[in-house]
């Protein structure tokens, strides 16, 4: 089985209930790889979450297997960044050590932004940030159907009806019930 690690934008895009990013993830379990995460994709994930969605990214996490970060992944992490700064280029801490959680399981990084990890050694796999639809990042607007479910209006804010939807201002765009995630498809659960 091959290991991916999920960067904080491809969990962004699973939370808003983004198609594109969740027919990748059924197609990566459907093929029998294992997906994490790590302290650093959490950390960045809850940074940006409002109240109402803290419910559904705790399930959206809860699914994962978890990198832990040691002092190995940090030395490797520093060297990463003190090699690129030597070159002219600087690289974050929190890439570093992504791409060091990346290194530590063997597996490759499913994330939207490939140019921010150039370390060598590590495989980076691009999922485009923002994809309603494999290959589609148009936004839907209110009254629009995608896939078996219509755009309409309500307030993003049942932390009980995790995954549902993806807050547009005041609409919501209805992907998936946290039942058909959960069942059907194994795109949330316990790994």
């Amino acid at each position: 089985m091959a290991n991916v690690l999920l960067d904080t934008t491809v969990l962004i895009d699973l939370l808003r209930g983004r198609q594109g990013a969740i027919g990748r993830l059924r197609a990566l379990r459907a093929q029998g790889e294992r997906p994490y995460v790590c302290a650093v994709n959490v950390d960045e994930v809850v940074r940006g979450l409002r109240p109402a969605e803290e419910g559904s990214a705790r399930l959206l996490l809860d699914g994962f297997r978890v990198v832990a970060l040691s002092e190995r992944e940090g030395w490797w992490a520093g060297e990463c960044r003190r090699t690129f700064a030597s070159q002219g280029k600087t690289l974050s801490q929190a890439d570093c050590l992504v791409a060091a959680a990346v290194a530590t399981i063997g597996g490759r990084l499913a994330t939207g932004n490939p140019e921010d990890f150039p370390m060598s050694g590590i495989a980076v796999e691009h999922w485009p940030s923002g994809e309603w639809e494999l290959g589609r990042q148009e936004l839907p607007v209110q009254g629009q159907v995608i896939g078996d479910h219509a755009v309409r209006p309500e307030a993003f804010g049942d932390p009980s009806a995790a995954l549902t939807g993806h807050s547009l201002g005041r609409r919501r765009v209805v992907q998936c019930s946290h039942e058909q995630l959960t069942k059907s498809d194994g795109v949330v659960g316990r790994a």
